[in-house]
């Protein structure tokens, strides 16, 4: 049995020796080194991005990531960087605030008080643009067309990528508090919230890209946060539930959620995230007062964390959780495995994957990209 035992233990250092010599293969003696004690994974400065060495000091610069791009906004000026923080062009919009949406072929840059629509290629080409439509409320961009929610009479217009209208969806009266559109059946989900006979009242409703409706959904007395559409479903996220629904099933699921959800994330790679309030019980210092709570897409609880701290700026990879409190970056694995914690010294304003090991950190007008390494 002893020599069976040292007959494997020499196999696997022959395993690694190979790979080491053979196929230069660092990362494998890192991994060893990791999983015996004698290495930690940390983060690796790749690149900060910075503002534009003519910035006035009046346009604060903001930071969007489509795709394995990074939209720098500032001012009238957009620049676009690879994932690794390298400047690709700098493009300049005759408009005064603009915001930023698309998909994997097009930027749609917005400016909402003027009612304007730019559609620009991913070369810094401008292939549309759109104007005069009134304020402009909400937007949600698919990889086949443009939604824009206006103020004026509650009135939902839709494009093609290149700007030409497409169709008009009225609505009924009531707050608009989500606008979906979906990449894999080009559906269209509205949540709207109103009051009737002095019960509040929330609605889902879906429409065809056309504008015709397919379904709607009536939520009474309860206040739905939001909502995402991933693979031809809808993840509905109230104040202490969570819905799924399909287009042609109806409702898949649903979870009750015993403390106040503040805040949610989700991942097309199937992880739900809550950020649930504890109520408050008298003996604050005594109690975590708020839980971290991950599902998968099914509705199957993974695990829960609790913490005495807010989790901000929550996010979701295909493998990990990403998130901040106070200056302090947290990584979880989705089985709950904490992967890393490092004070970063700055606050935190937005945290977003740029692919598996690769994150891009939003500070106040400057962006740093972090490689997660051991």
């Amino acid at each position: 049995m002893k020599r069976k035992s040292n007959y494997r233990l020499a196999s696997f250092i022959l395993f690694v020796f190979i790979n080491v010599i053979v196929f230069n293969q660092e990362s494998i003696l890192d991994y060893m080194k990791y999983k015996i004690g004698l290495e930690t994974i940390h983060l690796e400065k790749v690149e900060q991005i910075m503002t534009s060495e003519n910035s006035e000091m009046d346009s604060p610069v903001s930071f969007e990531l489509l795709g394995q791009n990074i939209i720098a906004l500032e001012g009238r000026k957009i620049r676009l960087y690879d994932k690794y923080g390298s400047s690709q062009w700098e493009k300049e919009i005759s408009s005064e605030a603009i915001s930023v949406y698309g998909n994997n072929q097009y930027l749609i840059v917005i400016d909402q008080e003027r009612g304007e629509l730019y559609s620009v290629d991913y070369l810094g080409n401008i292939n549309g643009e759109a104007y005069g439509l009134g304020r402009i409320m909400k937007v949600s961009v698919s990889e086949s067309s443009v939604a824009c929610l206006l103020e004026e009479d509650n009135l939902i217009l839709v494009f093609d990528m290149e700007l030409n209208e497409t169709s008009r969806i009225p609505l009924s009266q009531g707050d608009v508090l989500g606008l979906e559109v979906s990449d894999f059946d080009g559906i269209i989900a509205v949540s709207q919230i109103s009051i009737e006979e002095n019960i509040l009242n929330t609605k889902m409703l879906c429409y065809k890209e056309n504008g015709s409706l397919i379904s709607a959904l009536n939520f009474p007395e309860e206040l739905v946060y939001g909502m995402q559409l991933v693979d031809g479903k809808i993840y509905i996220v109230g104040e202490k539930s969570v819905r799924v629904y399909s287009i042609t099933d109806g409702e898949l699921w649903k979870k009750d959620i015993e403390n106040v959800i503040c805040d949610y994330a989700v991942s097309k790679g199937g992880i739900l995230v809550f950020n649930e309030i504890v109520p408050y019980d008298g003996v604050l210092d005594e109690k975590d007062t708020y839980n971290l709570r991950v599902f998968d897409l099914e509705g199957n609880e993974l695990f829960n964390k609790p913490s005495k701290a807010k989790a901000e700026n929550i996010s979701v990879s295909e493998k990990d959780i990403a998130y901040s409190i106070n200056k302090k970056l947290y990584v979880l694995g989705h089985d709950n495995s904490e992967i890393l914690s490092e004070e970063l010294g700055n606050d935190m304003q937005s945290i977003e994957w740029l692919e598996e090991d690769l994150i891009l950190i939003e500070h106040n007008n400057f962006a740093d990209i972090y490689e997660i390494t051991f």
